[in-house]
């Protein structure tokens, strides 16, 4: 049995085998055994004499062999040259098995090079910011600064149910007391629980619904006039605020009086005073400074006696004022030779100071006397007739006066 040397790979093997049994390659022009024939030349030269003495005779027919021989052996020399040079090289790693090894390393390169990129975060999903960090409570801040977690573990938890409830600790309003004049009206009340970050939830309530509203915003609408009280409550703290819906001055007050300035002459003369532009519903109060001169009743006033009194009328809050002088008290002259004798004539007016509106008039006269004639320091505001009959012409002030004796006498008329 030959044995046949892998081209390929260099194993030895029987030449009965059709591949190799390692690289299992089929070698060609390797079906004869590898015999190593000697030659001629290589025999000693005892051996060569006799068998050239033995074989002189066939030295014809063995040349033709020989010849027949001769391509075998340049392919076995060949085949030995072959295997030499697998034997120089029989210590290296086979061809397959190298190539093998470097598979194995690439894909280990590989996997090496992404598990490092997996490492540095290439692969993860991007996260976003927890906006939470950024509205933490300055308590929080503050014991993340110092160190101290004791009380914002839960809330940094990302696994953490729900946060952590904070509970009220004081509670304030602003502002503490509103006023309101009109129904429908609001106004908005601001409530500030501590501390920072408190969870708890601030409810309001009205005292009195029938007159103001209060929503869960604070917003407090008025419904009627009166007082009520609305209260901000978080856990177990309260803050109050006073409502004063006080619609008497819902209106503008331009209210004012028909006359401010007025004479009567006589005692149980009468005139009537009318309050003028005053608001829907207003309350109207009268009253008088001297009720020994004057009264008053519903803005109907009535002289009692001489002198000057001042009637007022207040709505609602506002006051009006009216001046009323009663001049018509005789003034006798005094008897001569007395301590009261009145320098000159003697002689006086029956009114001194009288207040008229444009078209009224009344009549002036000289007490115990006659006049020499009247006149006015102002036509244009007052006029007077030869049987002193004073008329109030337009607004201004004048007087209307006589001569006596050589005494003037005069009386101010006033038309406002």
């Amino acid at each position: 049995m030959a044995r046949i040397i892998c081209d390929y790979c260099g194993t030895e093997y029987d030449d009965t085998e059709q591949r190799c049994p390692l690289c299992g390659s089929i070698q060609e022009d390797q079906s004869a055994a590898e015999v190593d024939l000697p030659l001629l030349d290589d025999l000693p030269s005892e051996r060569r004499s006799a068998g050239g003495r033995a074989s002189a005779g066939r030295r014809e027919s063995a040349g033709s062999r020989q010849e027949d021989r001769a391509p075998q052996r340049e392919r076995a020399g060949s085949r030995r040259r072959k295997g030499a040079r697998q034997e120089d090289r029989g210590d290296r790693i086979p061809r397959g098995l190298s190539i093998l090894i470097c598979v194995i390393l690439g894909i280990a390169v590989v996997i090496g090079a992404l598990y490092a990129l997996y490492a540095v975060g290439v692969f993860s999903p991007k996260q976003e910011p927890d906006d939470t960090s950024l509205n933490l409570p300055i308590e929080e801040e503050d014991a993340a600064q110092t160190g101290d977690t004791s009380g914002a573990d839960e809330d940094a938890d990302p696994n953490a149910g729900t946060p952590t409830e904070v509970l009220c600790t004081g509670l304030t309003v602003s502002p503490a007391s509103v006023r309101m004049n009109a129904a429908g009206i609001s106004t908005v009340v601001t409530a500030t629980a501590e501390p920072v970050g408190c969870t708890e939830t601030i409810t309001w309530t009205s005292s009195d619904p029938s007159i103001c509203t209060v929503d869960s915003q604070g917003v407090i609408t008025a419904v009627d006039g009166g007082t009520a009280t609305v209260t901000a409550a978080c856990g177990s703290f309260t803050a109050e605020v006073e409502v004063n819906c006080d619609f008497s001055n819902s209106q503008e007050n331009n209210a004012y009086l028909s006359v401010t300035d007025f004479t009567l002459f006589s005692a149980g003369g009468q005139a009537t005073i009318q309050v003028l532009d005053a608001p829907d519903g207003a309350t109207i109060t009268w009253s008088t400074s001297d009720a020994s001169v004057c009264t008053v009743t519903n803005g109907e006033v009535t002289a009692v006696g001489g002198g000057t009194a001042t009637v007022t009328a207040t709505v609602n809050d506002k006051e009006l004022e009216c001046i009323v002088r009663c001049s018509f008290t005789t003034v006798n002259r005094p008897d001569e030779g007395t301590a009261e004798n009145t320098p000159g004539s003697g002689y006086q007016l029956d009114h001194t100071d009288v207040t008229l509106n444009v078209g009224e008039s009344f009549e002036i006269s000289v007490v115990d006397g006659v006049s020499g004639g009247w006149n006015v320091s102002d036509a244009s505001v007052i006029s007077v007739d030869g049987n002193g009959i004073v008329t109030a012409l337009a607004s201004g002030t004048a007087t209307v006066y006589t001569i006596l004796g050589g005494e003037r006498l005069e009386c101010i008329v006033r038309v406002p």
